[in-house]
């Protein structure tokens, strides 16, 4: 008598325990919400934080010094063969076309405002070319972010994530939870998608600096410069953040789809 009843009192304490934890655990929906928006919230917020330290820190070096390092790089710049063509209409900002060896920099009153938007996109043609660079995780990131920076714009890489996402958390769920090293490679595919670019822009500041620092910046300017490249940085990092939290959102939201229909 005595065991049996203790088997009840146990029997009764197992199921209360797994309720409890069915009432704790997050549903598929819930984690879809939580991920997804919580996630993109904070990508969003990265991304505005990081653009407002680029911006704070872009006026900070000192004329003089600009100038100089400037002349500095375009003759590193000539020396290696790379052409650095000014633009008034890019304003502060800058980018390097691989095909041309060519680096376009905006200017104001005639003059290039910021030496370390130079030392950044000469960074980018030190491992697009060969023979400039031997890093070879430079390399690669910079190779394989080509294709990526197509995919990986705000709105494609977006819609990219939340269509794979929510079919592969369909399929998932549809095979009783059960995934292949197919869907595991399909789950990663945001942040494989946004990743080279990410250490591509790594790679481009780290050698940026290094030319700064030889053409023989000054220690407050290469501080000056940390914060923007880092703010710049930080940009491409909140972005792929975003990318990352609508796919893992949408797969949850999938399998939520179907899973609510099995139980109904």
């Amino acid at each position: 008598m005595k065991l049996t009843l203790s088997r009840r009192l146990f029997s009764n304490k197992k199921k209360k325990s797994n309720k409890d934890k069915d009432k704790s655990s997050l549903s598929d929906k819930e984690k879809g919400l939580v991920i997804g928006v919580g996630g993109a919230g904070a990508g969003i917020g990265l991304n505005v934080a990081s653009f407002n330290e680029l911006q704070r820190d872009r006026n900070l070096i000192d004329k003089g010094e600009n100038e100089r390092l400037t002349k500095k790089l375009y003759e590193k710049a000539k020396a290696q063969g790379t052409k650095v063509v000014e633009h008034p209409g890019l304003k502060d900002n800058a980018f390097y076309h691989p095909g041309r060896d060519t680096v376009f920099v905006g200017t104001q009153e005639g003059k290039l405002k910021q030496a370390d938007v130079l030392s950044h996109e000469l960074g980018h043609s030190q491992y697009y070319r060969k023979g400039r660079s031997g890093k070879i995780l430079g390399k690669i990131s910079h190779q394989a972010s080509m294709p990526s920076r197509l995919l990986s714009q705000k709105r494609v890489a977006g819609v990219l994530a939340a269509a794979n996402g929510y079919s592969l958390g369909r399929k998932v769920a549809e095979n009783e939870g059960k995934q292949t090293k197919t869907d595991v490679a399909r789950r990663l595919m945001p942040a494989a998608l946004v990743a080279p670019v990410i250490l591509s822009e790594a790679a481009a500041s780290r050698r940026g600096l290094k030319m700064l620092k030889a053409a023989g910046a000054s220690s407050a300017t290469m501080s000056k410069a940390r914060r923007s490249l880092g703010g710049a940085l930080g940009t491409y990092v909140g972005e792929g953040l975003v990318t990352t939290a609508i796919g893992e959102g949408s797969y949850h939201l999938g399998k939520h789809s179907v899973n609510k229909n099995k139980n109904n």
